[in-house]
């Protein structure tokens, strides 16, 4: 029935890195952005909910109640604490609701500008799911499992060094034993296992410090196996990153470099909003997002 929501909020920045985090485990991703919006939807999609800065927004009263579909109890979980650890407060610790229906699961917060919003699901659990993954009947958004950015440990560091991508994507990337390799000796690269639904699925590798920049992260590696392409996994991953990068208090530019002729990364990126800027020294495309800066900033 609802085409989008737009919310007025005092604090562009402040309202972005909050719903950066509390919406990702969901499954919804900032899809749209400028000096006086925010946009909120599925990864390659458009925006569902708007965030518009308003120099004196009127305060929200006690009817003003936005509630988000959740995929699991899991996500529900990580929504309520994203919320707590990025300004919100509690209004309604996770957990089952039997007021509010027999399979009702749901956390309550409200935002730094007082909005209050919720994470539900409604809908029996799959018996001998637990609550790690999308354990409910409705699905996932788009498809995708429970994917989450872990770190690379002895555990899975074997399993990712033997991932291999498909022949014609192969030649674009060094292998993941050689990225695994180098990140000991950069202090500022960090590296992190792509999982879907608690398994190894690719890999990434990023700087916190591109080109001895602060406030600059380059993203350097990220594949996702050739038998677990075309599942929506690297998109979600991308949105999960992207969310985690934004959310530092020093960011100004994220930037990740292509071939211009991989037509796969170059389709990813442009869906996750990287914008492209120029070809560097080596022949790679350089492509960019700048997160909206604080009043006053002005990204270098």
């Amino acid at each position: 029935m609802l085409h989008h929501l737009s919310f007025g909020v005092l604090d562009l920045q402040r309202a972005g890195r909050f719903y950066d985090a509390v919406l990702a485990p969901l499954g919804y991703v900032r899809v749209f952005e400028d000096d006086t919006a925010l946009g909120y939807g599925y990864p390659g999609g458009d925006d569902k909910l708007s965030l518009k800065l308003v120099p004196d927004p009127a305060a929200p009263g006690d009817g003003v109640h936005l509630a988000f579909a959740a995929g699991s109890h899991a996500r529900i979980d990580a929504f309520h604490a994203a919320a707590l650890r990025h300004g919100g407060r509690c209004n309604g610790a996770p957990g089952p609701r039997p007021d509010y229906g027999d399979h009702y699961y749901a956390a309550f917060v409200v935002d730094p500008d007082g909005y209050r919003l919720e994470a539900v699901l409604n809908a029996p659990v799959q018996a001998g799911s637990g609550t790690g993954g999308p354990e409910a009947s409705e699905p996932v958004p788009h498809g995708v499992g429970a994917v989450t950015l872990e770190p690379v440990t002895l555990d899975n560091a074997e399993t990712l060094i033997e991932m291999r991508l498909p022949p014609e994507q192969d030649r674009w990337l060094a292998d993941n034993a050689a990225s695994i390799a180098q990140a000991g000796f950069y202090p500022n690269w960090r590296t992190r296992a792509i999982c879907c639904d608690g398994e190894p699925a690719g890999f990434l590798l990023y700087d916190v410090a591109a080109n001895d920049e602060p406030g600059h992260y380059g993203i350097y590696r990220f594949m996702v196996a050739h038998a677990r392409q075309g599942r929506g996994i690297g998109r979600r991953a991308m949105a999960l990153l992207l969310a985690e990068l934004r959310a530092q208090p020093d960011a100004k530019r994220i930037t990740v470099c292509y071939k211009p002729e991989n037509a796969v990364a170059r389709s990813l990126y442009r869906s996750c909003g990287f914008t492209e800027v120029g070809v560097d020294a080596t022949g790679e495309m350089i492509a960019e997002i700048r997160p909206v800066q604080a009043a006053g900033d002005s990204a270098p």
